[in-house]
C-alpha cells in the first residue's frame, strides 16, 4: 500500500489570518490577497511535500464551550467593538470565504469536511489519528498544533512561509 501525503488545510484560520498579510485599507485586495494566499498555500505544500490529497477542514461550534465558558468569550468582546466598516469588511470576507469553499466543494477533486460540534483543530487531529501511516501537511497559523508534530506530521504557516517540525522553525 502507498502512502499518503495529506495536505490538511485549516481553512478559517489561514483565510482570516491572510487577510491582515495584504496591508491596505481596500476590501478587494485584501480578499484577492487573502484567497491568493490560501491558493499558493495549499500549492505550495502540494508541491513542496509531494501531496497526494488535500482536505480542507471547516469550523463547527466547539464542544469546548459546553465544558468551559470562558473558551474564546474574548472573541466575543472583541468583535462587539468593531467599527461598523470593519462590520461591513468581515461580511464581505465571510461572504468570499464560503464562495472559496463552495468552490473546493463543487470545482475540486478536495475533500471538505465540517462536523456540527467540532473545530477544524478537531477534524485535523482525528485525521491525523485515523490516517497514523501516511503523512501529514497541516496549513494554518495556529501554534496549537505543534503538539501534532511528529516524524509523519509538518506544519506549514502560509502567511510567514515557514515550515514547523520537530527539528524546528525553518523558512521555506
Amino acid at each position: 500500500m502507498s502512502k499518503n501525503t495529506y495536505i490538511l488545510v485549516d481553512s478559517l484560520n489561514m483565510f482570516f489570518r491572510a487577510k491582515h498579510v495584504g496591508g491596505g485599507k481596500d476590501i478587494d485586495m485584501r480578499v484577492g490577497m487573502a484567497m491568493h494566499i490560501m491558493f499558493n498555500s495549499i500549492k505550495k505544500c502540494w508541491r513542496d511535500f509531494g501531496g497526494t490529497h488535500v482536505v480542507m477542514c471547516l469550523e463547527g461550534r466547539s464542544w469546548r464551550k459546553d465544558f468551559y465558558t470562558p473558551y474564546k468569550a474574548n472573541r466575543k468582546v472583541i468583535r462587539d467593538q468593531r467599527s461598523v466598516k470593519e462590520q461591513e469588511d468581515d461580511e464581505l470576507f465571510f461572504e468570499a470565504y464560503n464562495d472559496l469553499i463552495e468552490f473546493f466543494k463543487n470545482k475540486s477533486n478536495c475533500s471538505v469536511i465540517r462536523q456540527e460540534n467540532a473545530e477544524a483543530d478537531d477534524l485535523i487531529a482525528t485525521w491525523i489519528q485515523q490516517h497514523p501511516e501516511d503523512d501529514h501537511v497541516i496549513v494554518s497559523t495556529d501554534s496549537d498544533f505543534y503538539q501534532l508534530l511528529a516524524e509523519n506530521v509538518t506544519q506549514y504557516n502560509g502567511t510567514t512561509d515557514q515550515i514547523v517540525s520537530l527539528e524546528g522553525f525553518k523558512n521555506a
